[in-house]
């Protein structure tokens, strides 16, 4: 290997390790993703009951399968900023429900009894992210250690309109 392939090797390592968020980084240990996701699919009909409600600080982002264009309704922690909201990504961006966001750049978000119109989303390290939340919640965020965030961009009209979703959205952790 010459010079240049070791360098470039060392940098594109580097550069994953230090935030590279073109890659899935989850924050759950690998090992323990798929007994999380069970648990999560088996609780998301309990959950999905209670999220999205004014005073439960869980949201719902509504959207729509990149291949079967099955419509589904998945749990978040969300934070809303001025233009959109910041949701934690602890299984990483590889999770089917954010791909599929990402594929559309659209769904909706229910957060607070009000629906939402999501019209761009991208996924962020904590540098970009952090800076939006409240210096509690940055504190919790290094704490826990989450190194994915999505942003959702929501436009100022679609912020005051509130949004009818139709009701075969079905409940799924991916």
């Amino acid at each position: 290997m010459n010079q240049a392939a070791i360098a470039a090797s060392v940098n594109d390592r580097t550069a994953c390790a230090v935030g590279d968020i073109s890659q899935s980084m989850p924050t759950v240990p690998g090992w323990l993703i798929g007994p999380v996701v069970r648990m999560a699919r088996a609780v998301n009909p309990i959950v999905l009951r209670a999220a999205g409600r004014s005073a439960i600080p869980i949201a719902v982002v509504f959207h729509s399968g990149r291949r079967s264009g099955r419509h589904y309704a998945t749990p978040v922690i969300a934070f809303p900023t001025g233009n959109g909201f910041v949701i934690t990504l602890p299984y990483g961006s590889g999770t089917n429900w954010c791909q599929n966001v990402l594929a559309s750049g659209r769904g909706s978000i229910r957060w607070h009894g009000v629906d939402y119109w999501a019209l761009r989303a991208a996924v962020v390290g904590p540098g970009e992210a952090l800076p939006l939340l409240s210096s509690g919640l940055r504190r919790l965020m290094r704490l826990v250690r989450i190194r994915q965030f999505l942003i959702i961009h929501a436009t100022p009209e679609a912020r005051n309109q509130p949004i009818h979703q139709p009701k075969e959205h079905v409940s799924r952790l991916d």
